[in-house]
């Protein structure tokens, strides 16, 4: 074992005994060879295979070690989230664990923070709630392990209740003024403003927006001061390309996605779920051409 090795081993160590009330809650960590321990709390007596290229469908919830829940894919990714289990590809340690998993085991896996943020969230830096810890607890449930063909079914699921979970959303928020255009964009507040069409063709403009998830949890929004030119392909969204043809200076709208023309049936790693309608603010600050 190499000197980064014996020192990740260390800090593991101090973790468990620093976090343990005795030493049977230490005993009941394993060292995996990959990297990272683990605790399970229920397996199947199924012999463990290869799952590599498989896909494992999971419920899971990552804490801090002060066990201090920041995301739970039931709540955060409308239980929709699975993984290729490919770890000699990706180096995820979640399909590590995958990698020899049965559906329905259960277990935590203790992951070097910085690790973990750049693999589950694509971020090279520590959240501040997360800086001061050495590891984060991820809580893990198998519920299906099945060859990628059998994700079909369930994306065909997904993809079917999208519309649903824009009713639920007018009927919760209790917006009655919608309307749904001939893309599947959800206007609320009115109509799309057709006098107004490609106003903004071929212009530099100052824009703002606000993307959130339907249950109100905000996940994206534009640089202070950004400019974009709407003839240049992939700076925005397709969907919000397309809504801004409908706006002028000082306009602003506020819509629903769907998922096509936001993420698609892939989302983005934990942060959009497969097949989400997301809700966006858009304001028009500026034409500058």
């Amino acid at each position: 074992m190499g000197k980064i090795g014996k020192l990740f081993l260390f800090v593991m160590v101090s973790f468990i005994l620093n976090s343990c009330k005795n030493k049977s809650e230490l005993e009941e960590y394993t060292y995996h060879p990959k990297g990272f321990y683990y605790q399970l709390f229920s397996f199947s007596d199924n012999v463990k295979k290869d799952n590599t290229n498989y896909i494992a469908l999971i419920n899971a919830m990552y804490k801090t070690q002060a066990d201090s829940a920041f995301w739970n894919s039931t709540v955060d990714f409308d239980d929709k989230f699975y993984l290729k289990i490919n770890p000699n590809k990706s180096g995820n340690t979640i399909e590590q664990f995958l990698q020899g998993a049965n559906a329905e085991d259960s277990v935590c896996l203790l992951i070097k923070n910085k690790d973990f943020f750049k693999q589950q969230f694509y971020s090279k830096t520590v959240p501040a709630f997360s800086a001061n810890d050495s590891v984060v607890k991820v809580y893990l449930k198998v519920k299906g392990i099945f060859r990628e063909s059998g994700v079909d079914s369930l994306e065909n699921l997904w993809a079917k209740n999208e519309n649903l979970l824009v009713e639920n959303y007018l009927k919760k928020e209790l917006i009655q003024e919608a309307f749904t255009d001939s893309l599947n964009v959800c206007w609320l507040g009115g109509k799309p403003n057709y006098n107004n069409l490609n106003v903004l063709k071929n212009k530099t403009l100052s824009l703002t927006y606000k993307g959130y998830l339907l249950n109100g949890k905000q996940f994206d929004e534009s640089p202070v001061n950004w400019q974009v030119n709407t003839s240049t392909p992939d700076q925005m969204l397709k969907g919000i390309n397309y809504v801004i043809k409908f706006l002028n200076k000082g306009e602003n709208t506020k819509i629903i996605l769907p998922s096509y023309l936001a993420f698609g049936p892939y989302g983005i790693g934990n942060i959009i779920p497969p097949y989400t309608p997301l809700l966006y603010e858009i304001t028009i600050n500026d034409i500058l051409n």
